[in-house]
């Protein structure tokens, strides 16, 4: 489903000089972000981070964030500037992501290119981090691009892939788990909006389900049940800090 843009975007997508300004936006959105890399580094807590990574049993909490960094650090090298690299990827996912969706609606390519770079530039200014929650941000923006193509005309197919979506969520960050009544507030209003209460309600019983059954898949996969999950979490939760003096 695509929607007519304004006509001044039109008009911009044509001019010459802004695909070419579009180009720089790009090129400057991709390398930007690793020369920023190299700035600002963290010396406590981004070492933290990688030793979670590396062993992603002991960070039940934020496993999935741990295990997908711990496959990049096991092929690339576990160097700080290289597990910044990484988080650097999630930065261009983000902007690729957005930029599409922006483009599958409007049919703008050089407008969707631009906006690619110039928010790969926005993000990054504030120097990639190694941490769960850069990575949580890539993972909001996605729930929130899923979220609005399930809107769009909702269906099983679509409102299970959010549900999807919000269980990896919360396996990369407990705490992101909030995102999941969000989500039913979300699908109220639309029902509200709409007029079709009791289809949004059966829809949105299929995306808790979807979220249901992932988080149950994955924690039964890697810690034997979902008891074993809370158990885990539980455990390496920090729980005797010495008092400051």
């Amino acid at each position: 489903q695509t929607f007519p843009p304004p006509i001044w975007l039109s008009r911009l997508d044509g001019n010459p000089l802004f695909a070419a300004l579009a180009v720089f936006l790009l090129i400057a959105g991709l390398g930007y972000p690793f020369f920023a890399s190299h700035y600002g580094i963290n010396y406590t807590d981004e070492p933290y981070q990688i030793l979670l990574a590396r062993y992603p049993a002991e960070a039940p909490a934020t496993w999935l964030f741990a295990a997908l960094s711990h496959v990049w650090g096991s092929v690339m090298g576990w160097g700080l500037l290289t597990m910044r690299y990484f988080a650097v990827t999630w930065i261009l996912i983000m902007s690729t992501a957005g930029a599409l969706y922006f483009y599958s609606r409007t049919r703008l390519p050089r407008v969707s290119i631009a906006l690619a770079g110039l928010t790969a530039l926005l993000i990054a200014e504030k120097t990639p981090a190694f941490s769960w929650h850069a990575f949580t941000d890539m993972m909001i923006v996605l729930i929130i691009i899923a979220t609005l193509w399930a809107l769009e005309r909702p269906s099983a197919r679509r409102l299970a892939l959010v549900g999807v979506m919000a269980a990896l969520a919360t396996l990369a960050r407990m705490p992101n788990v909030v995102a999941v009544p969000l989500l039913v507030l979300v699908m109220c209003i639309r029902g509200s909006y709409s007029g079709e209460w009791r289809r949004m309600w059966v829809l949105t019983g299929v995306m808790l389900a979807a979220c249901a059954a992932t988080f149950a898949a994955v924690v039964t996969a890697v810690f034997g049940s979902p008891a074993a999950y809370v158990a885990a979490v539980k455990g390496a939760l920090p729980t005797n800090h010495a008092p400051l003096e």
